[in-house]
């Protein structure tokens, strides 16, 4: 064994007669319900990756357990790599938050294989298992919310600093390589977790561009902070990461001026403008929360002084001449301080539909009918241009908008008689061309 190693126990026990079939020079051996690795007998097969095969275990108390039975022996080198992982999580940061517990390291017919924390189960069958992953989630939901997103990487973060601050790096994030553990998630699949840098490994769309000079302790950890952007794209979007960074039809406006700027900083093409360190990527979501948890709900507080804002606006500017193409978006005033200098447009969301309030002054309507199409096409066109302006919608592109209800209320400021729109949005979609 190579020096570094940790020590091995070998097993004398064999299970009864099992099939044996060669792939790719691996020889994959696959147990029976009841076959016994070590001290552990077989509950069911969980999956196989590129370094060996896992399966549910339990041991003679009855307790459940995740077994890894390696594909090569231990002077293989992909076997020996993994043998350094489970060394540095045994050694360094056994009991981290959000990094899983090596509980037996052992050997058998010349096989490494180890037993760490089983993964909550994904299942509601009797008896049927599957592991709790960020990949089956968003098979099966499709993606998160902003929050839930924000609560996955806070703890995907943690999980990542406490290998940072030991030295270690761990070169295969991605949505299958995170299980969820008593409802938390936590880093997997520590195979290739290690104080190296030298070998160039992880997964396609993953993995950050490789330096120029070869990678370094420094290169590789920014690396990992590259790869949890391009897993929060994949959780907020529901989209493979091979589409990067294009959004999908639909989405939260509050969750998306929330959580996009995350994904874009981890990934930017710029490393100098990525997150350097952990802390950094963990204040920036902090600063995320807090947009998510002041967004529609501080709007619904405030909605009734934002109106009386609005009214007091056109009031003012009736009396300067002012014109209702002026268009930007309201901001929900803290005060009636400064309300003069902002504009009667006002956008918000609820329960994921878009709505614009516009107040329009009867003297600036081209009929003196409210429900015209002519004055519901005019609060329509504030609504797109707030929008454009909210998600940043890039020159030469356009924002596409199919309207649902809407409704129209009089107030009338003592001569002054203004009608006040609320339109909603069905859906709305950037398109890369301008009809």
């Amino acid at each position: 064994m190579k020096s570094g190693s940790i020590i091995i126990s070998k097993s004398k026990k064999t299970p009864a007669a099992h099939p044996v079939e060669r792939m790719n020079d691996i020889v994959n051996i696959f147990f029976n319900t009841g076959d016994t690795v070590g001290d552990y007998i077989i509950d069911s097969f969980i999956g196989k990756g590129a370094y060996g095969e896992v399966y549910k275990v339990h041991d003679t108390l009855g307790k459940p357990f995740a077994l890894k039975l390696l594909y090569g022996e231990q002077e293989n080198e992909t076997t020996f790599r993994e043998i350094q992982g489970l060394t540095a999580l045994r050694g360094s940061i056994r009991g981290e938050e959000g990094l899983p517990l090596i509980y037996y390291v052992g050997e058998f017919e010349n096989r490494v294989y180890y037993t760490m924390d089983l993964a909550d189960n994904a299942s509601s069958l009797p008896g049927v298992y599957k592991p709790d992953t960020l990949e089956r989630r968003l098979q099966e939901q499709g993606r998160l919310s902003g929050l839930d997103c924000i609560h996955l990487m806070r703890g995907l973060l943690i999980s990542l600093k406490a290998l940072h601050q030991h030295g270690l790096v761990h070169r295969d994030i991605k949505p299958g390589n995170i299980i969820f553990f008593n409802k938390r998630p936590m880093l997997a699949d520590i195979g290739l977790v290690t104080s190296s840098p030298r070998t160039l490994v992880g997964t396609a769309g993953f993995h950050s561009p490789y330096p120029s000079g070869g990678p370094t302790m420094e290169s590789e950890q920014a690396g990992d902070l590259y790869s949890l952007g391009k897993v929060l794209y994949c959780a907020f979007t529901g989209e493979p990461v091979d589409r990067y960074p294009l959004l999908p039809q639909k989405y939260s406006l509050e969750d998306f001026k929330a959580i996009r700027p995350l994904y874009l900083s981890a990934c930017s093409g710029d490393d100098k403008k990525r997150y350097r360190n952990c802390d950094e990527f963990l204040k920036a979501v902090d600063q995320s929360e807090l947009k998510l948890n002041s967004g529609p709900a501080v709007f619904q507080r405030k909605f009734i002084w934002g109106l009386i804002a609005a009214v007091l606006i056109l009031a003012a500017a009736a009396a300067a001449y002012w014109g209702w193409r002026t268009r930007s978006v309201l901001p929900v005033p803290s005060t009636m301080a400064g309300i003069q200098e902002q504009a009667a447009v006002k956008i918000s969301l609820n329960n994921g539909v878009y709505h614009i309030f516009c107040c329009f002054s009867c003297n600036h309507l081209d009929s003196k009918d409210p429900h015209a199409r002519s004055n519901q096409f005019m609060a329509a066109s504030f609504l797109k241009s707030a929008l454009s302006q909210e998600l940043g919608v890039p020159k030469g592109k356009y924002l596409k908008i199919r309207y649902g209800k809407y409704s129209v209320q009089p107030f009338k400021q003592k001569d002054l008689l203004v009608y006040i729109y609320e339109i909603a949005v069905d859906d709305c979609l950037i398109l890369p061309v301008e009809p």
